[in-house]
């Protein structure tokens, strides 16, 4: 990571190709340095109800399409 990256929650767009299948990423830049306040960021929430890109998630089989 570079020095002067900046912390904080980003949001990046991922796809595949011009017409293919699209998602979003969510991640976190850190350094530790000190602050005024904390961000708890719940991960492996997110990833648990993550549907892409096969339909299917921890709490779901697929059987219905949310789309």
């Amino acid at each position: 990571m570079p020095n002067d990256a900046v912390s904080g929650v980003y949001l990046g767009k991922l796809s595949a190709g011009e017409e293919g299948p699209q998602s979003y990423l969510i991640f976190v830049v850190r350094n530790d340095r000190k602050a005024d306040f904390i961000f708890q960021c719940s991960d492996f929430t997110w990833q648990a109800y993550n549907r892409w890109p096969s339909q299917f998630s921890l709490y779901d089989d697929g059987a219905n399409p949310w789309y």
